[in-house]
C-alpha cells in the first residue's frame, strides 16, 4: 500500500465551485496537522517540523485540484499557489503537495525554527491575510480511513514482507502481531525533502500506546514512500481485543489525536459485543451492505427525562469501515474525541422502514417512540425513572423492515460512590481522574465520560469498563490534551446489550443505561 491513497481520498472530499477571483482566505483555526486536524485551541497543538499540514478557506488555489510531483514546488508555486510561512525573522516558502479551491496541503520545511509565527497563502498573486501558526519540533497526527483525524485509523497488519493488508473491522489485527501505523509530525530529517523521501527513524517518539497499553514499538520514523509522512510499527499488547482498540502516541509530551485498531484472535471480523459481532460484519461482507436496528432506553437515577429512540438504516460496507457511530472503546481503554461545535457527522446510511413506531412496556410504563425521520424514531418522557425489572420491546414493522419483540432484564445499576469528588467550583485536569462505584450488572458495561468545548470544539474521553472492576483511573497525559474550560462529567451504567432479529435486518440491539452527572459544570484548572 502507498499512503498516497491519502491525499485522493482527500481530493475526492474537496468540494468545487466555480472559478474565484476573489482574494484568498484561510478560515479560522483552519491550518491543522494533515492527519489529526488538530489545530490552534488545543494544549497538543502544533505544525511539526517536516510534517505535512493542511490549510482550508477559499480561493486558495485553482478549482481542480493540481497535485505536485518531485521536486515538489514550493517559491515558484503550484498552480499559482504558493504558502509563505515567517517565525521569529525566517522566512519561507513551504513545499506544496497539492493545491485546490478549498484546501493546500504542504510540508512545514525541516529546517524551521521552532515558536510562533504566522502563514500566508498567495494564489495567482493575491496574498490572504496572515494565520498564526505554532511550529514545534514534534507532534504526531495518526491517519484515519475518515480523513477527519477520528475513528479506523490507517494501519496495516504486517502477515509478511509481501503481505500487509489494511486493518479494519473485517480484517482485524491479532494479539502479539505487528502493526505498521502511518502519520505525519514525528519531526525534523537531515536534508530536503522536496528532493525526495528521506526515510529514517527518529528519536521523538516517547510512547505509544495501544489500548491504553504501552506497546513494544520497533521503528518510528520517517517512510520511504512519501515526502513529510511517517510510520510506526509495533507490536499489539497481549490481552489487548476489540473492534475499537485506541491507539495515540506521544511525542516529547505531546498527545496525537486518536485513531483505533481491530484486534481479534481470529484475524478476520472482529467480535465485541459493545460495538459489532462478527456475524454482522460477515453479513455486511456478504452483501455489500449492513442492514441493522439499534434501539435506546437512557435515563438517570432519579425521576428525570427518560429518552426512548431507535434507529433502521442500511450503510454500504466502506461506511461501515470508515464510519465512527457506533465507536465505543474496548473494555478498559479510553477514546479521546474531538470534534467542531455543530460539524455534520458522517454517513450513518439510508433509512429503513420499521414501522410507524417502536413501543416499549416495562417499570417505566407503556412508551412509544414515534417515527421522526428516514430510519429515526424518538419521544421522551419527563419525570421518569428506570427501575430494574423486565422491559418488553415490540414493534409491528414496515416495509424494510419485520415485526418483531425482544425482551431485556435490567439489574440496579452501578453507583457511583466517589461523585462529590468532582462537584468542585474549580478542578485540574493536570492529574489523573479516579471513579469509583459499587454494584451494576456484571455482564453490562461502565462508561466515564470527561467532556470539555469552547466556541470552536468540542472534546471528550470516553472509556468502557466491566463493572466488577469497581474502580478506574484515567491517565493524566490523556486529561491534559483536554480544553482549559467548563467541563462536565458523567457515570453510565449499562445493561447487557439484548438482541432482536427481524426479517429485513442483519442484526439488531438494544441498549438501556442509567446516567449520573456531576451536579455541576466546573471551571478546570489551568496547568
Amino acid at each position: 500500500m502507498r499512503i498516497r491513497v491519502l491525499w485522493v481520498g482527500i481530493a475526492a472530499a474537496l468540494s468545487v465551485f466555480g472559478a474565484n477571483p476573489f482574494q484568498p482566505v484561510i478560515s479560522p483555526n483552519g491550518v491543522v496537522n494533515a492527519a489529526s486536524y488538530l489545530s490552534t485551541g488545543f494544549t497538543n497543538y502544533g505544525i511539526a517540523r517536516g510534517s505535512v499540514f493542511v490549510i482550508f478557506g477559499s480561493a486558495l488555489g485553482p478549482v481542480d485540484l493540481a497535485q505536485a510531483s518531485f521536486p515538489l514546488p514550493s517559491s515558484e508555486g503550484l498552480a499559482g499557489t504558493r504558502v509563505l510561512i515567517s517565525i521569529d525573522g525566517y522566512n519561507a516558502a513551504c513545499p506544496l503537495l497539492y493545491s485546490s479551491l478549498n484546501q493546500v496541503a504542504a510540508i512545514m520545511p525541516s529546517n524551521a525554527p521552532e515558536g510562533d509565527g504566522t502563514v500566508v497563502v498567495s494564489y495567482q498573486n493575491q496574498a490572504s491575510t496572515s494565520a498564526a501558526i505554532h511550529v514545534v519540533r514534534s507532534a504526531f497526527g495518526i491517519f484515519t480511513r475518515n480523513v477527519a483525524g477520528t475513528g479506523p485509523a490507517i494501519a496495516q497488519n504486517f502477515v509478511s514482507q509481501t503481505s500487509q493488508p489494511l486493518n479494519s473491522l473485517i480484517a482485524s489485527a491479532t494479539p502479539g502481531q505487528t502493526v505498521i501505523l502511518w502519520g505525519t509530525g514525528l519531526g525534523p530529517v537531515n536534508g530536503d525533502e522536496s528532493i525526495g523521501p528521506l526515510p529514517g527513524a527518529l528519536p521523538h517518539l516517547d510512547n505509544l500506546y495501544v489500548g491504553s497499553v504501552k506497546a513494544n514499538v520497533r521503528y518510528s520514523g520517517r517512510s520511504g514512500c512519501c515526502a513529510g509522512v511517517d510510520e510506526v510499527i509495533f507490536d499489539v499488547p497481549a490481552g489487548v481485543t476489540g473492534c475499537y482498540v485506541p491507539v495515540t502516541a506521544v511525542t516529547g509530551g505531546v498527545v496525537s489525536n486518536f485513531g483505533t485498531i481491530s484486534v481479534n484472535a481470529s484475524g478476520k471480523e472482529c467480535d465485541d459485543p459493545l460495538t459489532f459481532r462478527a456475524s454482522e460484519l460477515t453479513a455486511a461482507e456478504r452483501g455489500g451492505v449492513l442492514r441493522s436496528g439499534r434501539v435506546t432506553l437512557a435515563g438517570a437515577p432519579a425521576p428525570a427525562d427518560v429518552t426512548f429512540s431507535a434507529g433502521f438504516y442500511s450503510a454500504g460496507l466502506d461506511t461501515v469501515l470508515a464510519g465512527t457511530g457506533r465507536l465505543k472503546p474496548a473494555f478498559g481503554t479510553c477514546y479521546l474525541a474531538v470534534t467542531r461545535v455543530g460539524a455534520v457527522q458522517g454517513p450513518v446510511g439510508q433509512g429503513l422502514n420499521a414501522g410507524t413506531s417502536v413501543v416499549v412496556n416495562g417499570p417505566v410504563g407503556l412508551l412509544e417512540a414515534q417515527n421522526v425521520s428516514s430510519g429515526g424514531y424518538s419521544m421522551t418522557k419527563p419525570a421518569a425513572q428506570l427501575s430494574p425489572g423486565s422491559y418488553g420491546f415490540t414493534s409491528t414493522g414496515g416495509s424494510d423492515v419485520g415485526p418483531w419483540s425482544a425482551n431485556v432484564n435490567v439489574a440496579a445499576p452501578a453507583v457511583w460512590t466517589n461523585a462529590a469528588t468532582y462537584n468542585l467550583p474549580t478542578f485540574s485536569l493536570a492529574s489523573p481522574l479516579t471513579f469509583t462505584w459499587t454494584g451494576g450488572d456484571p455482564n453490562g458495561l461502565v462508561t466515564i465520560r470527561v467532556a470539555t468545548a469552547n466556541a470552536t470544539y468540542d472534546s471528550s474521553i470516553e472509556c468502557s469498563v466491566a463493572p466488577a472492576a469497581g474502580s478506574f483511573t484515567i491517565p493524566a497525559f490523556l486529561t491534559g490534551a483536554m480544553y482549559r474550560s467548563p467541563v462536565t462529567v458523567s457515570f453510565t451504567s449499562s445493561a447487557p446489550v439484548g438482541a432482536f432479529a427481524p426479517t429485513g435486518l442483519d442484526a439488531g440491539g438494544i441498549s438501556i443505561s442509567t446516567t449520573t452527572t456531576a451536579q455541576t459544570i466546573f471551571q478546570a484548572a489551568v496547568q
